[in-house]
């Protein structure tokens, strides 16, 4: 606090005893400061709380809408362009947008990426897209990378027409693949740089702006189409204090990326198999530090005495600070390189190659140095390794040169003037709920007390409702505060106040002499803490209902009556909690979560409380000891807060996980709001006083509830907080990990060549949607199980494994098998198995895993029906799997899908046959109601090939049939029936996108 505690009080307390001495006129001094005290109330009321409320709410209604797609949530501590991304969103937040995202591999989750967008309001959709786009409108699409606006412009033109389209490339990626082909003598890398040219161009021309991050982006793009307007919004870039850390205390060279990207991998192989030994002929004793996420094997296997493989670092800023010079020695890529910008921005000066520093407008020798060479870049490290007079000139004036072209402040104006010159901002921002602060003890009391004596009394009752019991330990304005807000709320309701003062050393003993009406105080020697003072306090009590409240908190109207109508409303009911609103509007929680390893979180922390998913009663875990309730013939039949948890902490939850085990409910009470000043007692420093108990008190809670807690979810990320926060309110208070799927036995038929599971089948892909591009490449068998954790937590009892036989037989003549791929694939059936999932496998049948593999894709689909060959080749996998497969009992079976098969039909079709199928499917129409017939067939004949290149959205369509008959004939006949010899329990499915009215 920054004003002075002392001289308030105690003038307010002189100002008190001054008046006591008239006592003649205190009966209507009394009813004048009563008077005055609710008109304050009432002022603050509608001053303060309504509008605060209100702003909270007109956000929503007036701002302008966007919504942003990419293929996954921003993972802004593994890649840059996901930072980039989420450092927009906020800006975009900040200016006053409502913020859509949805990520088209919306079913691979880690809870905190998610977080961090719902933290900023950001609305996570994770539904059906067509659903959405027909029942929103959004102002604004913003379409992040080129697959990914491939897939859902055209299905953006055909349901949301009014909507403007921004493209954002992100990187150029054909130029990336042209580039890697070149280096690497690739022809495959180099037809699929074509295809992905073709898309690339194709979003350019449907979309109303390109977005890009460098100029030179944008410069690509206008080759192949000259008239092409695009806007550069480059990476984003915090600055940082100039580095502590001296030269000569720091050592080696650093590089950061992550791995599963092609340029990042042949970055660090490059380095440390050609750079690294020329820089160990003058320098033998430098270390290369490889940092960053998706360590491939090419990657691990260099690890040496000289090359440290470090991996993912949750800070980059300690591991950045220890190393002396950051290389990035990218031979191909494209986009603006936010490692660099990164290492820039916290002061580490870099050595890079024309490539790496590409489209920054870097400059050698001024902000970084540049060399492309092998020898040269040795040559450049050395220098600046040695030279300090070198070092700190570029890292300072690298600083100073990222923070004035890509420093926050810098892109902010630029995105600004975009939206602007698009008429797509809004006339003035709308403020966030978060800016408009709800009034702080500093603010308010000063003024209340200033002018006048502000007394505190409640009426006497010889039989309260609820005893309301409130620990102590000095902070005298907190308390203050709080029992000024707690006289004027919810005054119908029969009370009493027990205060437990706990030795405090400020002005609180002098405050608790002047309280009059219905409170008792107990005064402890010594600091009881506040278990104990609790339990005093409960002993004394006379209500049918005890409250536990801090005195840090400012309760607000129906907060007590809305507990009760709670309480009143289902005698099985034990326990409520109230929801936590920050000082500053925030929530600080609606309900509190418990996972198996007895580690807490705080539902809603940080959000919005107006959202809806906080303004439900719902049943919980525990709640917060800070405003909790209890029926005192709970509270004496449990025998109170279980004393092994004092002083302090988990004895709230200990007490709900006791009332649940004893037959009652826990309940989150959502208009129950209390302001919640949190620490102002035990602080905030886990280390010290009081916080310091939170972690022994942990470990004494897991030992008591193990069993209890074996049936609750694993911790963040392998949960679904959604999941975690709802799991007892759809089972009814019980203590289970999910709702609980009936059991379904169907009938055995003799054309169900699964096995009969136990319990009704609730499936998804292990990875994704079932675009395993490259998993069975990096598959970490170790780290498997927080995914299917993941699985378990969202209620699936069985997982689909994709199985391409592209990625698995690497050749056909003669057969030979990545024999790897078959040791990992009987690794991961077995974890599947003990984690006791039942596991369906996807023969994916053209697939591909690695750019290597989609040309032998393409020719397998076209010639496996008629090729005996490539018939031979197919078996004799299906043989193989079958093999390993058929001696795990919890597998099921495995599928076909006509999705793995569609490549058959797309490329033995002639021409017209495609034209005919996109007719069917819909997307003719979608053309033909934006473009002539002649525009139209200028413009796909000039951009496409092949129809395999136009995304098909699956929208509603007139036909019911949407595939030829020989490709059924040749599939069901030729290929189900005959492979069923070689897999027996094999199926097909497929799936019809149609108007099932139709």
């Amino acid at each position: 606090n920054n004003f002075s505690r002392k001289s308030f009080v105690s003038k307010s307390f002189a100002r008190k005893r001054d008046a006591s001495d008239a006592s003649d006129d205190a009966p209507l001094a009394s009813l004048a400061s009563l008077a005055f005290i609710l008109i304050l109330y009432y002022i603050y009321t509608i001053l303060v709380v309504i509008p605060c409320r209100y702003m909270m709410t007109i956000k929503n209604q007036n701002s302008p809408t966007i919504l942003i797609i990419d293929a996954t949530l921003p993972t802004y501590d593994q890649d840059s362009g996901s930072l980039r991304l989420l450092s927009l969103i906020k800006m975009l937040v900040k200016m006053g947008y409502q913020v859509t995202f949805f990520h088209h591999d919306r079913y691979t989750v880690h809870f905190k990426y998610r977080y961090a967008l719902e933290a900023l309001g950001v609305d996570v959709f994770r539904g059906n897209i067509n659903a959405l786009l027909t029942s929103r409108q959004f102002t604004l699409a913003w379409l992040c990378r080129v697959h990914v606006a491939h897939r859902y412009i055209p299905l953006l033109r055909l349901l949301n027409p009014d909507t403007q389209i921004f493209y954002d490339t992100v990187d150029i990626h054909y130029i990336r693949e042209q580039r890697r082909a070149e280096i690497e003598d690739n022809p495959s890398m180099a037809e699929r740089a074509v295809n992905t040219k073709r898309k690339e161009l194709s979003n350019c021309q449907l979309a109303n702006r390109v977005i890009t991050v460098t100029p030179e982006d944008g410069q690509h793009l206008q080759q192949a189409l000259p008239q092409l307007p695009f806007s550069v919004i480059p990476n984003i870039h915090q600055r940082h204090a100039l580095p502590d850390t001296p030269v000569a205390e720091r050592e080696g060279l650093v590089f950061i990326g992550h791995y599963r990207h092609k340029p990042n991998e042949d970055a660090v192989c490059y380095f440390a198999e050609t750079v690294l030994p020329k820089i160990h002929t003058t320098q033998p004793d430098i270390n290369f530090y490889v940092v960053g996420s998706y360590m491939t094997t090419l990657v691990k296997d260099l690890a040496s005495s000289h090359v440290k493989i470090v991996g993912w670092v949750d800070q980059v800023e300690p591991e950045f600070a220890q190393r002396r010079v950051f290389v990035s020695p990218l031979r191909y890529g494209a986009g603006m390189k936010g490692k660099i910008g990164q290492a820039l921005s916290l002061g580490l000066p870099v050595v890079t190659t024309s490539i790496g520093a590409e489209g920054m407008g870097l400059i050698d020798g001024e902000t970084v140095l540049i060399a492309d060479d092998p020898d040269s870049f040795a040559e450049a490290v050395c220098r600046l390794y040695t030279d300090s007079a070198l070092w700190e000139k570029l890292s300072r004036q690298g600083q100073d040169y990222i923070e004035q072209h890509y420093g926050e402040t810098a892109v902010y104006e630029k995105l600004r003037q975009l939206l602007v010159a698009h008429k797509l901002l809004p006339a003035a921002p709308v403020p966030d709920f978060s800016e408009k602060v709800l009034p702080t003890t500093e603010l308010i009391l000063p003024k209340w007390v200033s002018t006048v004596t502000l007394p505190i009394v409640l009426p006497n009752t010889p039989s309260p409702r609820v005893s309301i019991v409130i620990p102590v330990f000095n902070q005298a304005l907190y308390t203050y505060n709080c029992l000024l807000t707690l006289q004027a709320c919810d005054q119908t309701i029969s009370k009493e106040v027990i205060i437990i003062n706990n030795a405090s050393t400020d002005e609180t003993a002098e405050l608790l002499a002047q309280l009059q009406g219905a409170f008792t105080i107990l005064n402890n020697e010594e600091n009881q803490g506040f278990v104990h003072a609790c339990r005093q306090g409960a002993e004394v009590a006379r209500g049918e209902f005890i409250l536990f409240l801090n005195n840090d908190t400012q309760v607000m109207p129906g907060w007590l009556l809305n507990s009760l109508k709670a309480m009143d409303s289902d005698q099985t009911i034990g326990i409520t909690g109230s929801k936590l609103i920050y000082p500053d509007g925030h929530l600080q929680e609606a309900g509190g979560i418990i996972f198996n390893d007895a580690s807490g979180y705080h539902y809603g922390r940080s959000q919005n409380p107006l959202l809806p998913q906080f303004n439900q009663n719902r049943i919980v875990d525990y709640c917060s000891g800070a405003s909790l309730m209890i029926r005192k013939s709970l509270w004496t039949q449990l025998g109170g807060f279980d004393l092994r948890y004092a002083p302090a902490y988990y004895e709230d939850t200990d007490l709900c996980f006791a009332a649940r085990q004893a037959g009652y409910k826990v309940l989150y009470c959502h208009d129950s709001e209390v302001i919640h000043h949190e620490g102002m007692t035990a602080g905030t420093d886990i280390n010290t006083g009081y916080k310091a108990f939170q972690a022994v008190n942990r470990k004494k809670f897991q030992e008591k509830w193990q069993a209890v807690l074996s049936t609750h979810l694993p911790p963040l990320p392998h949960s679904s907080v959604e999941v975690a926060a709802f799991r007892l309110q759809e089972s009814g208070g019980a203590d289970v990990t999910g709702v609980q799927e009936p059991e379904v036995r169907p009938q055995a038929s003799k054309v169900n060549t699964f096995r009969i599971p136990d319990k009704k089948i609730k499936a998804t892909h292990l990875v994704g949607q079932g675009w395993a591009c490259n998993f069975w490449s990096y598959l970490n068998i170790k780290q498997i199980d927080e995914e299917l954790n993941f699985i378990k937590s969202q209620g699936f009892n069985t997982v689909i494994i994709l199985v391409p036989w592209v990625g698995f037989q690497t050749h056909v003549d003669p057969i030979t098998y990545h024999e790897e791929y078959f040791s990992l694939f009987e690794q991961l059936l077995k974890k599947v198995q003990d984690q006791g999932l039942q596991i369906i496998l996807r023969l994916g049948y053209t697939h591909d895993h690695g750019p290597e593999s989609e040309p032998d894709g393409f020719r397998r689909a076209c010639v496996v029906g008629n090729d005996a060959l490539m018939w031979k080749a197919w078996l004799d996998y299906l043989d193989r799997l079958w093999a390993i497969a058929k001696s795990y009992s919890n597998v099921l079976g495995g599928f076909l899908s006509w999705e793995d098969f569609a490549l058959i039909l797309i490329t033995q079709g002639t021409e017209e046959e495609r034209l005919l199928y996109a007719e069917r499917t819909g997307y003719q129409n979608y053309l033909a109601q934006h473009y002539t017939l002649e525009a139209l067939s200028a413009r796909y004949r000039q951009t496409f090939t092949a129809y395999s290149e136009i995304p098909i959205p699956a929208i509603k369509s007139n036909t019911t049939h949407l595939f030829c008959e020989f490709w059924d004939h040749l599939l069901i006949d030729k290929i189900v029936k005959e492979s069923k010899a070689h897999f027996p329990r094999l199926t097909l499915e497929v799936r019809v996108d149609c108007d099932p009215q139709g």
